[in-house]
């Protein structure tokens, strides 16, 4: 006979009057026990066998380390015995009770905990599935049961905690029931697959609902009915296979809805908005979605729906309003209208997400596919708009237009952006308009991994009317930046809102060194570096005559003693291209 094996797990500790509490796990490497009892239809006793563990069906796979429970197939037959046979459907005529079950009673006394993993559910629905833990008497003549019925993949476990003074066996594993059925039907009858159990994933962001392990705890208030099914409209944009169903019952409060926590606080320092994928049997109806911090502290919004009978995504746009709190549970509620109650309708929502926008790099002309995502701070509210004033320096469709309240000196907005390497051009230029005098535009360039930060302040000197600045970083040191940070009216509290606009950020590059290399660019990068004693520069040409009659040339010094060897190097910015010829040509001055 075939056995399957439970590896025992034993936590010693000490529970309500000092009851020892046990876990056990499934494993296959123990002494497995089969048992069948056998009912007529009508669900009347017929008897009950110690059982071959192969022939109830029960599979063990000690490699994969898990069992595989099925519908009892061993007493079909040929399907002409009565007993178990129903010679008119065909049709096994007894329910059967398989257990597959270790007995130890070692556990007699304490709580007992077991535990395990379905890793496959695809038993037929005719069928039960239970895990249990049986606790008898001496002479088997009183049961307590406690069972955990199997519905779906995921981690189970059964309880045992009624220790009583009379337990004398301990048993604990698994009952299929339904009835004995046709070998031919194996297939289709399905079966369940159960191992050990495992660490459930973490309930955070992005929650897509399709873990089998994830304990989503979605809870229903006001009236509200919710609960993580099969998505009944796998299309469009949501084929995912499961989904929520949130029921706003008959009669149920306007406030009514569903609330899930969260292992982990929604992380928003790459953007502050909320995506959600629903499915609403009504068009324009909006939905809340309240993010808690546990400790009272809240935000909220309303967005309305917009299609009916179809997965569609809307977006809560949180920006800020999410700094100092960490935010661990989500609540949605459908249908949000003061003084309306349920109508029995259910809604659906999966892949709750923060949207994490593409980062673009410079120039910022808001004309592009990817713009920047604005985070505003300090009351400031920027948003990109048609330019209303498509005239003088800016005639470009887009722009952005910022909008700081009265009595506020810092009112900003930052946005990331690809990296900045100042060592490829130390000035940036920037078209603004604003609509008081002398009105303070600072540019500040931010590295977010290491926190090093410059910035620039200009003064305009145009009032209602574009004006290109330029922010000059000179003399700062080479580096890199990834976040930039504007401020329209830098330090100016005036007891009006003010209203400026801004558009084409962008970096003057300077030029790249690569051949023909002639040292006449005021931006590139020469680099021209000295060794062994000698000593070189980039200088005006002291010499315009002739076949080179150039402003600007290299002089290379060879110092008295220096070695034999001494030279001048410098890096190019591409590559050299020698495609078409591999001979290289300088013009040279020497006094020798």
């Amino acid at each position: 006979m075939k056995q399957f094996y439970f590896l025992i797990l034993l936590t010693f500790g000490f529970a309500f009057l000092g009851i020892a509490q046990n876990t056990v796990t499934v494993n296959a490497s123990a002494t497995q026990n089969g048992y069948a009892n056998v009912f007529f239809t009508d669900g009347n006793f017929a008897f009950g066998s110690p059982w071959g563990i192969p022939d109830l069906k029960t599979v063990v796979d000690a490699g994969a380390n898990s069992l595989t429970l099925q519908p009892n197939f061993n007493n079909y037959g040929d399907g002409t015995d009565a007993f178990w046979v129903d010679q008119t459907t065909g049709l096994g005529n007894k329910t059967f009770e398989g257990n597959t079950y270790v007995e130890d009673n070692t556990l007699v006394g304490s709580e007992l905990i077991f535990e395990g993993y379905v890793s496959s559910y695809t038993i037929s629905p005719d069928y039960q599935v239970l895990a249990f833990i049986k606790v008898f008497n001496a002479d088997f003549s009183f049961l307590k049961q406690e069972n955990f019925e199997i519905t779906t993949t995921g981690n189970f476990s059964v309880s045992y905690t009624n220790v009583e003074a009379s337990d004398a066996v301990v048993q604990y594993g698994f009952q299929v029931i339904g009835l004995n059925a046709n070998p031919t039907n194996e297939a289709a009858l399905g079966s369940v697959v159960v191992g050990e159990p495992v660490a459930p994933d973490l309930v955070e962001l992005p929650v897509t609902f399709e873990s089998a392990t994830a304990n989503y705890n979605v809870i229903g208030f006001g009236g509200v009915d919710p609960a993580v099914e099969t998505n009944p409209d796998q299309t469009g944009i949501n084929t995912s296979n499961t989904v929520v169903r949130s029921t706003k019952t008959a009669g149920a409060e306007f406030w009514g809805g569903a609330e899930m926590s969260l292992d982990a606080p929604i992380d928003f320092s790459a953007s502050e908005v909320i995506s959600i994928k629903t499915w609403s049997p009504k068009a324009d109806i909006p939905v809340r979605l309240k993010l808690e911090d546990g400790l009272g502290g809240f935000v909220e919004l309303d967005v309305n729906t917009t299609v009916t009978n179809e997965w569609e995504t809307l977006t809560w746009d949180f920006s800020g309003q999410t700094a100092g709190m960490d935010f661990n549970k989500v609540v949605i509620f459908f249908e949000f209208v003061p003084g309306l109650g349920g109508d029995g309708s259910s809604y659906y929502y999966d892949d709750i997400e923060v949207v994490v926008f593409p980062t673009p790099s410079l120039p910022i002309t808001l004309e592009e596919d990817v713009n920047p995502y604005f985070q505003d701070f300090n009351g400031s509210d920027t948003q990109i708009i048609t330019n209303p004033y498509q005239e003088g320096g800016n005639t470009s469709a887009e722009v952005a237009q910022n909008i700081v309240p009265a009595n506020t000196s810092f009112a900003g907005v930052s946005f990331s952006v690809q990296t900045i390497d100042i060592s490829q051009g130390k000035t940036f230029n920037l078209d603004v308009r604003t609509i008081l005098p002398d009105a303070s535009i600072l540019l500040k360039l931010e590295n977010t991994v290491n926190g090093t930060s410059i910035e620039r302040e200009i003064v305009v000197a145009e009032v209602n009317q574009w004006e290109n600045i330029t922010f000059d970083f000179g003399t700062e040191a080479d580096a890199t930046y990834d976040k930039v940070t504007l401020f329209m009216y830098f330090n100016s509290s005036a007891t009006v809102t003010r209203v400026a606009y801004w558009d084409n950020l962008e970096q003057n590059l300077n030029d790249l060194v690569e051949l023909p290399v002639t040292f006449e660019s005021a931006t590139a990068n020469y680099n021209v570096i000295g060794f062994e004693g000698a000593e070189s520069a980039v200088v005006a040409n002291p010499d315009a005559s002739g076949e080179n009659t150039s402003d600007t040339v290299v002089e290379t010094t060879k110092t008295e003693g220096s070695a034999f060897f001494a030279g001048t190097a410098m890096t190019l910015d591409v590559a050299i291209d020698f495609s078409e010829s591999e001979s290289i040509s300088i013009k040279t001055w020497s006094p020798k």
